[in-house]
Order: C-alpha cells, then structure tokens, then sequence
C-alpha cells in the first residue's frame, strides 16, 4: 500500500473548517445572554456536521506516516490531546454545552 506523504485534501478543508466554525460559535457565546444565539446555533450545527465528515474522511482515506517528536512520552501525549480534544468537542455538542449553559444561569 502507497503512504501518502500528506493528508487527503478534504480532510484538510474539514480540518480548517473545525477551526473556523469552532472559533466563531467561542466568540459567538458571551456569558451575559447578549450573544447572536442564533448565529451561535447555526455554527455549532454546522461545526457538528463537518466533524462527523471530518471522522468519516479521516477514517476511509489513507493518512500519512505519525510524525515522531523523537520522545515516545511526547508522542503519546500528542496522541491523547487530538483524542481529547474529539471528545471535549463531541461532548460540547453532544449537549454538555447546554448543560453547562443551564448550569451557570440556573
């Protein structure tokens, strides 16, 4: 099987997609209730689609070869920050972010 030397194109655009919709639905929720809630709706939807496709590209396409920081400690503490960083974002729009929500105001 051929490894590629970098990842798959769509998985990119998703990636930077992540990031922008995720950074818009952060700015979008102010503490004070004065925030664009729609707005911050509509990203998060939105943030929830392109990380599903995200897993679903990522995991039917080939990746490239796992970088090495030269340390197996720092290898593995990259590995469980990305696996982390999934679940704090799948767990925020699974509905931990209206709990949290719920929370603070009630």
């Amino acid at each position: 099987m051929n490894i590629p030397k970098r990842y798959h194109p769509i998985l990119v655009t998703l990636h930077w997609l992540t990031v922008i919709f995720m950074l818009g639905a952060g700015f979008l929720s102010e503490e004070g209730g004065d925030s664009p809630i729609n707005l911050h709706m509509i990203l998060g939807v939105l943030l929830l689609v392109v990380m599903v496709a995200r897993l679903i590209t990522r995991f039917s396409t080939a990746r490239p070869a796992a970088l090495d920081a030269g340390n197996s400690f720092f290898n593995k503490i990259g590995e469980l920050t990305h696996l982390g960083l999934y679940a704090v974002a799948f767990g925020i729009l699974g509905g931990l972010g209206g709990g949290t929500t719920w929370l603070s105001h009630g």
